[in-house]
């Protein structure tokens, strides 16, 4: 049994267990997305928890001690949500500072490189917004122009789903 699978089925028995109950408030979502853009795992934690590198490893320790471990160059991601809500920002792995975030009518960008390509696509595959950006910095793309719905945001050949509410 690898690694993984074998992490997966501690944390549930841990939480079974343990009777493990905690108000929504309280509650995280941490999500190991690879980079084939699967999701590895999603992870309930009362807290944030450590996350350390070591000989290509990425390790995540919980306040209850579970150690989980991934091999670093196979993780493109790792993000958090707080609760249920729907996860309003993307992390880097190695800063922890969002990398891109949704808020309100805005996707906001901490630092794009220059010449970096950024485009949304709506759920039919339709491409309804293209920027190519000249130089590095911040940037905020306003979506008011786009209804509700799932959009998927390709950065650089990065994809994202969003959902604008």
């Amino acid at each position: 049994m690898n690694t993984f699978k074998l992490s997966k089925l501690l944390l549930l028995l841990l939480c079974l267990a343990s009777g493990v109950t905690a108000l929504a408030d309280d509650e995280w979502n941490l999500v190991v997305t690879g980079r084939d853009g699967a999701d590895y795992g999603t992870y309930l934690v009362s807290t944030r928890p450590e996350i350390t590198f070591n000989d290509g490893m990425m390790i995540i320790t919980t306040d209850v001690g579970m150690v989980i471990d991934y091999n670093l160059p196979h993780i493109q991601k790792l993000t958090y949500r707080k609760g249920n809500d729907s996860m309003s920002s993307v992390n880097d792995i190695f800063t922890g500072e969002p990398m891109l975030k949704l808020e309100g009518e805005s996707l906001i960008f901490n630092v794009l490189n220059a010449n970096s390509s950024v485009s949304i696509y709506n759920i039919n595959g339709v491409q309804v917004l293209n920027r190519k950006l000249s130089e590095v910095g911040y940037y905020s793309l306003s979506l008011s122009s786009l209804s509700t719905g799932v959009y998927i945001v390709n950065v650089n050949g990065s994809n994202y789903k969003i959902i604008k509410k």
